[in-house]
């Protein structure tokens, strides 16, 4: 218990020992020691630690408890988010999630939490119902689609402008880009960092780039989409578009990546033509299966789909979503760290997630 506590808890604390005592009543208490101070009951604590022990008791005591596995119980639980700081909801569900799926365990949890609608919507093992009040009744029905979410976001007064909240944005092209950034970080970090709990994907859309800027909001006065407005903690991933190694970046990109790194944030721009030149043959074949060589650096993906396939560049063209959603399965990270500067830039991009989300320092 004391383990699981210290793993929620961290980095804002750390506890060194759960402790109980009886009184002359009879009456126990439980005393909790943070490092550096010391023991406070928890009758003197806050409600969000006294939520957070009551659960991480239900899925280690219950089971002694009740002398039974605890695959054999259903927990409900209702409004985890009281009290929480969002970081610590997502920590708490974290383990949560982690210890029901380890013991196959069914969860319900109630909630009015935009944190843990937008943690959930991304799971393919979690299913989202909708509660409204229509009429005089209840309604319930189950989100599957976009509109979906909107709806309950809505009924929740949850803004656009929260993003700001979040502790870190990765600005990417497009949804191909973001499908397998998501999958790079599944693969780099083992599943520890994840879209929804550490970080957000934001599309910058390739016409666009011209009218964004990095630059301190408070000093520029040009009119554009200025992305520290939206939230200082910013990665921009973006394509070199170069055609071979004398070629040069354009004006526009050369000039958000000096504002992005002055500002503190994050820059990577591929070492490659685009971010697909970063696929192993090994992912490739899985497409295309007569592929017999790796897509070279500054080689232009259709063209290469091409000359291995009639009509194969031109599929890609046209969805690049499709052929990311093919592919991603068949990524493995021992090829991704042989392709160009893969390895490092994920290195420094996880390095920069984790400082921001309080997971290591800066």
């Amino acid at each position: 218990m004391l383990r699981a506590l210290n793993e929620i808890f961290a980095p804002d604390t750390y506890f060194e020992s759960i402790n109980v005592q009886q009184y002359e009543q009879g009456a126990w208490e439980i005393f909790l020691k943070e490092r550096g101070n010391i023991e406070i009951a928890l009758s003197h604590s806050g409600s969000g630690l006294k939520t957070i022990l009551i659960v991480i008791g239900f899925f280690y005591l219950l089971p002694y408890v009740q002398n039974a596995e605890l695959s054999k119980f259903i927990f409900a639980f209702e409004e985890l988010e009281n009290n929480l700081h969002p970081a610590l909801q997502r920590r708490l569900l974290k383990f949560v999630t982690e210890t029901a799926r380890k013991n196959n365990v069914l969860l319900l949890l109630t909630t009015h939490s935009n944190v843990v609608i937008d943690l959930f919507s991304r799971d393919s093992e979690a299913q989202l119902l909708h509660v409204a009040h229509q009429n005089g009744e209840s309604t319930v029905r189950r989100v599957q689609t976009y509109v979906d979410n909107r709806g309950i976001l809505d009924d929740l007064d949850v803004r656009a402008s929260d993003l700001l909240q979040s502790n870190a944005l990765i600005w990417v092209e497009g949804p191909s880009d973001r499908l397998y950034f998501n999958r790079w970080m599944e693969l780099f970090t083992d599943g520890e960092i994840k879209e929804g709990a550490h970080y957000q994907c934001v599309y910058y859309g390739g016409r666009l780039l011209a009218h964004l800027s990095a630059s301190d909001p408070t000093v520029d006065a040009d009119d554009v989409v200025k992305i520290l407005n939206v939230n200082r903690n910013a990665i921009l991933l973006i394509d070199s578009d170069k055609s071979d190694d004398t070629d040069t970046m354009n004006t526009t990109k050369h000039r958000l990546i000096d504002e992005t790194t002055k500002a503190g944030g994050y820059a990577w721009a591929t070492n490659g033509r685009e971010i697909e030149n970063y696929l192993p043959i090994s992912a490739l074949k899985s497409r295309l299966p007569s592929a017999s060589r790796d897509l070279r650096q500054f080689e232009d993906i259709a063209d290469y789909l091409e000359q291995i396939e009639p009509s194969a560049g031109k599929k890609f063209e046209r969805s690049k979503v499709l052929f990311a959603e093919s592919v991603i399965p068949f990524l493995e990270k021992a090829a991704l760290e042989s392709r160009l500067d893969w390895a490092a830039q994920m290195t420094t991009v996880v390095e920069r997630i984790r400082g921001w989300n309080g997971l290591t320092t800066l």
